[in-house]
C-alpha cells in the first residue's frame, strides 16, 4: 500500500494506521523525496561498491525501516539494484548507473516480494477476476445462469466478491 506524494513517488506503508500516518505526513512534507534523493546521491557516490542498509543508516540518520522502505521502492522504480554476494550480512544497493558493471548473476535487478505482498497480490488479481465474473453474470440473465451453471455457482461468485471486498480493504 501506499500514498503518492507531490513529486509522483510512491510512499510505502502496512496496514496500520499508524504508519498511513507516517506515510502521509512524508508525503505532505516533501521529506520521502528528500530521503530518496539523499539515498541515491549516496549510492551514486559509492560507485559500484554500493551501500549495506546499514551503511546508509549511519550515515543518514534513518531507521531500518525507513531505509529499507525507501531502497525497496528505489529498487521498484528501478534506480537501484542489490548485489548477489554480501557484505557485512546485508546485500549492498548500488545505483542504476552502475548496472553495466555486474553480469546479470551478480545483481538482482526486481526487489524480494514478501510473502505478505505477494498474499496481497494474489488477492488483488482475485478480486479482479471476481469483479469480471460479476459483470458478466450482470450482463446475462441471472436466471438463465443459475439454471445453465447452478445456483450454487453463482452464489459461490456472490460470495468471493465479498470476502475478497474485505480482505483488500
Amino acid at each position: 500500500m501506499s500514498i503518492v506524494d507531490p513529486f509522483g513517488n510512491s510512499v510505502p506503508f502496512v496496514a496500520v494506521d499508524t504508519s498511513r500516518e507516517r506515510a502521509g505526513v512524508l508525503a505532505a512534507t516533501g521529506k520521502w523525496q528528500k530521503y530518496r534523493e539523499d539515498v541515491l546521491r549516496r549510492l551514486y557516490e559509492a560507485g559500484d561498491t554500493g551501500m549495506t542498509w546499514r551503511e546508509l543508516s549511519s550515515e543518514t540518520g534513518l531507521h531500518h525501516g525507513q531505509i529499507s522502505g525507501v531502497l525497496s521502492k528505489l529498487h521498484e522504480d528501478g534506480l537501484v539494484f542489490a548485489l548477489t554476494a554480501r557484505r557485512a550480512r546485508s546485500h549492498p544497493y548500488v545505483h542504476s548507473a552502475f548496472r553495466i558493471a555486474f553480469s546479470p548473476s551478480l545483481r538482482r535487478d526486481e526487489p524480494t516480494r514478501t510473502k505478505a505482498s505477494t498474499y496481497r497480490e494474489t488477492l488483488e488479481h482475485a478480486r479482479a477476476i471476481s469483479r469480471d465474473l460479476q459483470t458478466r453474470l450482470n450482463d446475462f440473465d441471472r436466471e438463465i445462469l443459475q439454471a445453465a451453471l447452478g445456483e450454487r455457482f453463482v452464489h459461490l461468485i456472490d460470495e468471493l466478491d465479498g470476502v475478497l471486498n474485505d480482505a483488500t480493504r
